[in-house]
């Protein structure tokens, strides 16, 4: 892979956190890690614009751009948009596109000069649909819109792009020919910019064909179209598919050959067509074609002379006990990367590498086996961390409370005054759903939430108390955790529990203020120590004069 000065890297846990490495050798080093506070939003644009300068946008266009090498923050704009933001670079990288709704009809676009930061806002017309915001190579702005109306009953489908020119600020709108029949997972159109092209499935009814056998198969089409007139320029058949290669199972591969056989076009059809074509996960434009990527880790690529290689499929991967070509039916591959040496494929965070076979292209027909081993980002970019960066990163989700002597209990009390004053404001936290404390002090001792809360009610169980009543205040308080199964202040609410009769009323409020439905660590702590200490019938009239809603799952609770 291509080395470049930088890398930029966001994970999110609680928020999202930054992680910039620095190429060093032939690999990178962990350089500047922050995180995004207050921001757990999905990220949906994040590139450098110059060797050093990066720019950062979430779904509801909240946009920021630092440069690596001084560590500075640039610049910090909310658009305030509503989850279907898009954004993308203009062609020379010194403009940053951010399309952006603020409800169901008011559409606009950001233009962000990169040098100055001065931004721009242009009102785009209500048809416009910002959320596959691309970019033609003469700078023309392309945002793609699957839509439907009713029509006598029944929905009627159709896509277009409607294509912004910068210069004269118009807007001109094309029809595309193969609309996806179905209202969600359509496959955007890929843009292959050198060639000024869109790529994409053909969606229409499944063409089929016999083999030498007389078994019936399945073609798989895909459709090119000019970026300037939106007129289709190829009709190519890419894969054909035997029955027992359409679906997940044995039975979804019948009942979709059943339907696709069949004349008969209803609701059910249409479900197994967006199947069919969700096989498909990836096209991606290289100098001398296109590569595609199907479900089960299975790969072709469409040279520019349309020409086709043999079929690459994944015969076995790590820690998968799927062996043997076309049997890994729920490997739910992406194309990641591929170049003349290595493939990488990816699903979700997984990630999985080999080597690129040779391809003979004379023989089309015998598919090639793929052997993947596991493998990750680390690994594919050569990035390492020194001690420091390590440990920097384990604590990233954690806010630090810092006092002069754990063992004594003046400083037990400032840190729960520490805590106390967070928990005031979340908001102010930036942490977004995690909410964790780790205490520190000047001896060298650090204590966990586990143990802190256990010495700390001993001494103060009022100030607990204080803290978990500014915390049930806070709107979100359901959505807040320390990790996967342990609620937010879970330890503090524990021991306070087992402080006696005095504290039931608000170890009742915590627990209707977080989210029992979702909840691991009170159902098998807090619940099981209460029902050992008093009856179901003292819990239920208790819970029944703080909270209708927690007395209710309780009561299901118990007969489940």
């Amino acid at each position: 892979m291509e080395q470049e000065a930088y890398r930029i890297l966001i994970e999110q846990e609680g928020v999202n956190h930054v992680m910039i490495f620095k190429a060093e050798g032939n690999g990178y080093v962990n350089d500047w890690n922050f995180p995004l506070k207050g921001d757990d939003e999905p990220i949906v644009f994040s590139k450098f614009y110059t060797q050093t300068k990066f720019a950062v946008v979430n779904w509801d266009g909240w946009v920021r751009a630092y440069d690596a090498s001084t560590k500075e923050h640039l610049l910090d704009y909310k658009l305030n948009g509503k989850v279907n933001t898009s954004a993308i670079l203009s062609l020379d990288k010194s403009k940053l596109y951010v399309a952006f709704s603020q409800d169901s009809s008011q559409r606009y676009l950001a233009i962000f000069d990169l040098d100055s930061f001065q931004v721009e806002v242009l009102e785009l017309p209500d048809y416009v649909y910002g959320k596959s915001l691309d970019i033609r190579k003469d700078g023309t702005l392309l945002f793609y819109k699957h839509d439907w109306e009713r029509v006598n009953d029944s929905k009627t489908y159709n896509h277009f792009y409607s294509v912004l020119d910068l210069k004269t600020r118009t807007v001109e709108q094309f029809e595309l020919p193969y609309a996806p029949q179905f209202s969600f997972g359509e496959f955007k159109p890929v843009i292959d910019r050198a060639n000024n092209r869109g790529i994409m499935p053909a969606y229409e009814d499944v063409v089929t064909k016999a083999n030498a056998l007389d078994e019936v198969l399945f073609e798989f089409r895909i459709v090119m179209f000019d970026l300037n007139t939106f007129e289709m320029t190829h009709l190519v058949s890419v894969r054909d598919f035997s029955k027992n290669q359409l679906g997940c199972s044995l039975y979804e591969c019948e009942q979709m050959a059943t339907l696709f056989l069949a004349s008969e076009r209803n609701k059910d059809y249409s479900t197994a067509l967006r199947e069919y074509y969700e096989n498909l996960t990836t096209i991606k434009v290289v100098s001398d074609g296109i590569w595609l990527c199907w479900r089960s880790g299975i790969l072709r690529k469409l040279s520019s002379d349309f020409s086709l290689s043999p079929l690459l499929v994944t015969s076995s991967r790590s820690n998968s006990s799927g062996t043997g070509m076309f049997k890994d039916a729920y490997f739910h591959s992406h194309l990641y990367h591929i170049d003349s040496l290595t493939i990488i494929l990816a699903e979700h965070t997984d990630f999985y590498k080999t080597a690129m076979p040779n391809l003979d292209h004379s023989d089309i027909e015998t598919p090639i086996a793929l052997e993947l081993e596991k493998t990750s980002l680390d690994e594919i970019y050569q990035m390492s961390y020194s001690v420091e960066k390590s440990q920097e990163i384990k604590k990233r989700d954690q806010i630090q409370i810092e006092v002069e002597n754990l063992s004594v209990n003046e400083s037990i009390i400032s840190a729960l005054s520490q805590i106390e004053k967070i928990v005031s404001d979340i908001n102010a936290s930036g942490m977004g759903s995690t909410l964790i404390f780790t205490i520190n002090d000047t001896k060298g001792q650090t204590w966990q939430e586990p143990d802190f809360f256990a010495k700390a009610v001993v001494c103060a169980p009022e100030r607990i108390k204080t803290i978990i009543e500014k915390f049930i205040l806070y709107p979100k308080a359901k959505y807040l955790y320390r990790n996967s199964e342990e609620t937010a202040l879970c330890y503090a609410a524990f021991e306070l529990a087992k402080k006696g009769e005095a504290y039931l009323e608000i170890t009742f409020q915590y627990l209707s203020a977080i989210d029992m439905d979702h909840d691991v660590f009170n159902r098998e702590n807090l619940i099981p120590y209460l029902e050992e200490t008093y009856t179901t019938k003292e819990l239920k009239q208790k819970m029944k004069s703080v909270s209708k809603a927690l007395y209710e799952w309780y009561s299901d609770y118990c007969e489940a």
